[in-house]
Protein backbone atom coordinates (compact mmCIF):
# COMPACT_ATOMS: atom_id res chain seq x y z
CA UNK A 1 0.00 0.00 0.00
CA UNK A 2 1.02 3.41 -1.02
CA UNK A 3 -0.31 6.33 1.13
CA UNK A 4 0.40 10.23 0.23
CA UNK A 5 -0.25 12.25 3.27
CA UNK A 6 -0.14 15.69 0.64
CA UNK A 7 -3.65 14.20 -0.73
CA UNK A 8 -4.52 12.06 1.93
CA UNK A 9 -5.06 9.41 -0.88
CA UNK A 10 -4.42 5.59 -0.28
CA UNK A 11 -3.42 3.15 -2.90
CA UNK A 12 -2.70 0.00 -3.29
CA UNK A 13 -3.81 -3.44 -5.59
CA UNK A 14 -5.99 -6.44 -4.03
CA UNK A 15 -4.14 -9.70 -5.68
CA UNK A 16 -6.28 -11.94 -3.57
CA UNK A 17 -10.05 -12.02 -2.94
CA UNK A 18 -11.18 -12.05 0.39
CA UNK A 19 -11.96 -9.30 3.17
CA UNK A 20 -8.96 -7.04 3.70
CA UNK A 21 -9.47 -4.38 6.66
CA UNK A 22 -7.34 -1.23 7.28
CA UNK A 23 -7.22 1.66 9.41
CA UNK A 24 -6.35 5.03 8.83
CA UNK A 25 -5.87 7.71 11.71
CA UNK A 26 -5.76 11.65 11.46
CA UNK A 27 -5.01 14.13 14.23
CA UNK A 28 -5.25 17.69 14.50
CA UNK A 29 -2.53 17.30 16.97
CA UNK A 30 -4.39 16.52 20.18
CA UNK A 31 -7.30 14.30 19.69
CA UNK A 32 -6.83 11.65 17.22
CA UNK A 33 -9.63 10.12 15.04
CA UNK A 34 -9.56 6.32 13.59
CA UNK A 35 -11.55 4.89 10.66
CA UNK A 36 -11.61 1.03 10.84
CA UNK A 37 -13.08 -0.04 7.03
CA UNK A 38 -13.50 -3.50 5.22
CA UNK A 39 -12.60 -4.16 1.69
CA UNK A 40 -14.00 -7.04 0.38
CA UNK A 41 -12.37 -8.05 -2.93
CA UNK A 42 -14.31 -9.91 -5.63
CA UNK A 43 -14.35 -11.12 -9.00
CA UNK A 44 -17.04 -9.23 -10.55
CA UNK A 45 -19.55 -5.52 -11.15
CA UNK A 46 -20.94 -4.41 -7.92
CA UNK A 47 -23.34 -2.15 -9.00
CA UNK A 48 -23.79 1.48 -8.49
CA UNK A 49 -20.81 2.61 -6.11
CA UNK A 50 -21.20 6.30 -4.40
CA UNK A 51 -18.03 7.88 -5.02
CA UNK A 52 -18.43 11.34 -3.16
CA UNK A 53 -18.17 12.02 0.29
CA UNK A 54 -20.86 14.31 2.78
CA UNK A 55 -20.19 16.85 4.61
CA UNK A 56 -21.01 15.69 8.09
CA UNK A 57 -20.95 19.23 9.90
CA UNK A 58 -23.73 22.12 9.67
CA UNK A 59 -25.15 24.56 12.18
CA UNK A 60 -28.34 25.39 13.30
CA UNK A 61 -30.42 27.85 10.35
CA UNK A 62 -27.51 27.19 7.49
CA UNK A 63 -28.65 25.13 4.51
CA UNK A 64 -27.10 21.83 4.15
CA UNK A 65 -26.37 19.96 0.58
CA UNK A 66 -25.12 17.20 -0.97
CA UNK A 67 -24.61 16.31 -4.28
CA UNK A 68 -23.99 12.56 -4.62
CA UNK A 69 -21.68 11.49 -7.51
CA UNK A 70 -21.92 7.34 -8.10
CA UNK A 71 -20.20 5.33 -10.60
CA UNK A 72 -22.43 3.04 -12.31
CA UNK A 73 -20.70 0.29 -14.83
CA UNK A 74 -24.62 0.61 -16.99
CA UNK A 75 -26.15 3.16 -18.89
CA UNK A 76 -29.87 2.89 -16.79
CA UNK A 77 -31.48 6.06 -14.87
CA UNK A 78 -30.34 6.26 -11.32
CA UNK A 79 -32.92 6.70 -8.79
CA UNK A 80 -32.45 8.07 -5.55
CA UNK A 81 -34.13 7.45 -2.73
CA UNK A 82 -33.76 8.95 1.12
CA UNK A 83 -34.50 5.99 3.59
CA UNK A 84 -33.18 7.54 6.48
CA UNK A 85 -33.14 10.98 7.71
CA UNK A 86 -34.37 14.22 9.15
CA UNK A 87 -38.00 14.63 8.41
CA UNK A 88 -37.19 17.57 6.85
CA UNK A 89 -34.67 16.57 4.79
CA UNK A 90 -35.33 16.20 0.67
CA UNK A 91 -33.71 13.86 -1.49
CA UNK A 92 -33.85 14.81 -4.97
CA UNK A 93 -35.03 11.42 -6.74
CA UNK A 94 -33.20 12.03 -10.21
CA UNK A 95 -30.02 13.91 -9.17
CA UNK A 96 -29.81 12.94 -5.58
CA UNK A 97 -29.36 16.34 -4.27
CA UNK A 98 -30.06 16.29 -0.45
CA UNK A 99 -30.94 19.28 1.42
CA UNK A 100 -31.99 20.61 4.87
CA UNK A 101 -32.31 23.33 7.50
CA UNK A 102 -32.10 22.56 10.69
CA UNK A 103 -34.37 24.56 12.52
CA UNK A 104 -35.47 23.18 15.18
CA UNK A 105 -33.75 22.08 18.65
CA UNK A 106 -33.52 18.39 17.80
CA UNK A 107 -31.01 15.84 17.89
CA UNK A 108 -27.69 16.74 17.21
CA UNK A 109 -26.85 13.70 15.42
CA UNK A 110 -28.44 12.81 12.63
CA UNK A 111 -28.54 9.67 10.83
CA UNK A 112 -29.23 9.52 6.94
CA UNK A 113 -29.16 7.11 4.44
CA UNK A 114 -28.74 7.71 1.07
CA UNK A 115 -29.85 4.99 -1.39
CA UNK A 116 -29.26 5.05 -5.58
CA UNK A 117 -30.47 2.02 -7.33
CA UNK A 118 -30.27 1.02 -11.23
CA UNK A 119 -32.87 -0.21 -11.97
CA UNK A 120 -31.37 -3.99 -10.58
CA UNK A 121 -28.83 -3.05 -8.33
CA UNK A 122 -28.15 -0.65 -5.44
CA UNK A 123 -26.34 0.61 -3.00
CA UNK A 124 -27.13 2.73 0.20
CA UNK A 125 -24.26 5.41 1.47
CA UNK A 126 -24.82 6.01 5.59
CA UNK A 127 -23.93 9.10 7.04
CA UNK A 128 -24.32 11.43 10.28
CA UNK A 129 -24.85 14.77 9.83
CA UNK A 130 -23.57 16.71 13.80
CA UNK A 131 -24.77 20.23 14.50
CA UNK A 132 -21.58 21.52 16.15
CA UNK A 133 -20.77 24.46 18.17
CA UNK A 134 -16.78 25.03 19.19
CA UNK A 135 -14.15 23.05 18.40
CA UNK A 136 -14.64 18.92 18.79
CA UNK A 137 -12.11 15.79 17.52
CA UNK A 138 -11.71 15.77 14.01
CA UNK A 139 -14.76 14.08 11.48
CA UNK A 140 -13.64 11.20 8.45
CA UNK A 141 -15.90 12.65 5.91
CA UNK A 142 -15.28 9.91 3.17
CA UNK A 143 -17.09 6.78 2.68
CA UNK A 144 -14.71 4.16 2.22
CA UNK A 145 -14.75 1.68 -0.98
CA UNK A 146 -15.87 -1.65 0.54
CA UNK A 147 -15.58 -3.56 -3.04
CA UNK A 148 -12.96 -4.25 -4.80
CA UNK A 149 -11.51 -6.46 -7.90
CA UNK A 150 -8.90 -8.63 -8.07
CA UNK A 151 -5.23 -7.19 -9.04
CA UNK A 152 -7.49 -3.79 -9.83
CA UNK A 153 -6.38 -0.70 -8.52
CA UNK A 154 -8.15 0.67 -5.29
CA UNK A 155 -7.76 4.61 -4.62
CA UNK A 156 -8.87 5.91 -1.51
CA UNK A 157 -9.07 9.27 -0.69
CA UNK A 158 -9.15 10.08 3.53
CA UNK A 159 -10.97 13.53 4.36
CA UNK A 160 -11.85 14.75 7.22
CA UNK A 161 -13.03 18.01 8.72
CA UNK A 162 -11.90 20.07 11.84
CA UNK A 163 -11.22 23.56 12.21
CA UNK A 164 -7.44 22.69 12.87
CA UNK A 165 -4.63 21.19 10.65
CA UNK A 166 -4.81 17.53 10.41
CA UNK A 167 -2.00 15.06 9.82
CA UNK A 168 -3.76 11.83 8.04
CA UNK A 169 -1.87 7.94 8.29
CA UNK A 170 -2.44 4.32 7.97
CA UNK A 171 -2.57 3.43 11.40
CA UNK A 172 -2.85 -0.35 10.16
CA UNK A 173 -3.93 -2.85 6.88
CA UNK A 174 -4.26 -6.59 7.38
CA UNK A 175 -5.79 -9.32 5.18
CA UNK A 176 -8.02 -12.36 5.64
CA UNK A 177 -7.98 -14.73 2.82
CA UNK A 178 -11.44 -17.33 2.13
CA UNK A 179 -10.31 -20.07 3.59
CA UNK A 180 -9.51 -22.62 1.18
Amino acid sequence: MAFDRALHRAAWRNPTPGLHSLVFAVSDGEITTHQRLQIHVTLGDSGPRFISHPATRTRQRQLYTYHPQVDSNNSNALAYTLVEGHQRMHVDRQTGMVTWIATDTGPTLINVALRVSDGGRQQTQRFQIRLVEGNSAPIVISEPIKTARIDSLCIYTLLATDGDTLVYTVACVSNRSPAT
